[in-house]
């Protein structure tokens, strides 16, 4: 009679997992974003969000599935179709009016109620590009009797950097990393 009553109890649990799972819900969910056709001329001067929230609203099967699938994939949006605000290169893009293209990104069987930011804004700055000199950061200890004989040799001597324009403005040079040679007592090339 015990195996009976737990057998009974179990098929019980099973038929009220299966009418709850097939109820709709709402649940938020965090997807990584991927931006597309950022302007080739220009740099963003602000950072994107890295994460897109969505209320999505599906059977409790679906989300279970969902849920219980590690994978999360990225959600892409595009960004040829931000508006301008007043201030000159600044503009902005509504997530929520975007949800058609959002929703051909994620299962058919869920439906997106809204989307988190609604809003995202784009400060862009105008991209140059300039040649600067390379300056190499060493610090050399030669064994006894050793000594430079030459200049250091710094491959290569100048490179091109490109950016933001009044971040690319300030920089005169690169340094590179730190070097610190020991007990020198032949010539070096370091890559």
């Amino acid at each position: 009679k015990l195996i009976t009553f737990f057998m009974c109890i179990l098929l019980a649990m099973f038929f009220w997992l299966l009418m709850n799972l097939s109820k709709d819900y709402t649940i938020t969910v965090s997807f990584p974003a991927r931006y597309t056709h950022l302007p080739q001329d220009k740099v963003l001067a602000n950072s994107l969000p890295e994460h897109i929230d969505m209320e999505i609203t599906s059977r409790g099967f679906n989300l279970l599935f969902y849920k219980l699938k590690n994978k999360v994939e990225d959600v892409t949006i595009d960004l040829k179709d931000a508006k301008p605000l007043i201030s000159k290169n600044h503009y902005y893009l509504l997530t929520n009016s975007r949800l058609d293209k959002i929703k051909a990104q994620i299962s058919s069987s869920m439906r997106i109620v809204r989307v988190l930011p609604d809003t995202i804004f784009l400060n862009y700055n105008k991209k140059i590009s300039k040649r600067v000199p390379v300056k190499a950061n060493y610090s050399l200890a030669f064994n006894t009797q050793f000594q430079l004989v030459d200049t250091v040799a710094l491959l290569p001597s100048m490179v091109e950097i490109s950016g933001a324009a009044d971040l690319i403005d300030k920089i005169s040079e690169l340094e590179t990393e730190p070097i610190e040679l020991k007990n020198i007592n032949k010539s070096q090339t370091i890559y």
